[in-house]
């Protein structure tokens, strides 16, 4: 099974939580455009560094390691 990448986990965790991309961003204190990219899996004008990565995982009530992992900093190994 290959890899969840960071936007298609951002995509099911709004999901999942009945969320918009303009929540989080605002729960994240960012861009809703960065989010929208995310989602779209768009290279942003924001990226997403490790602490803003463990914070939208707090956002979105997930393991910081699980979106460690998606968004590539941890092997999901």
């Amino acid at each position: 099974m290959p890899r969840q990448n960071w936007g298609q986990f951002v995509r099911e965790n709004l999901q999942a939580n009945d969320m918009t991309h303009i929540q989080l961003a605002s729960a994240l204190g960012i861009s809703p455009s960065c989010v929208q990219a995310w989602c779209s899996d768009r290279r942003p004008s924001c990226s997403e560094p490790a602490l803003l990565v463990q914070a939208t995982a707090r956002a979105l009530g997930v393991s910081p390691f699980t979106a460690l992992s998606a968004a590539g900093y941890r092997s999901a190994g």
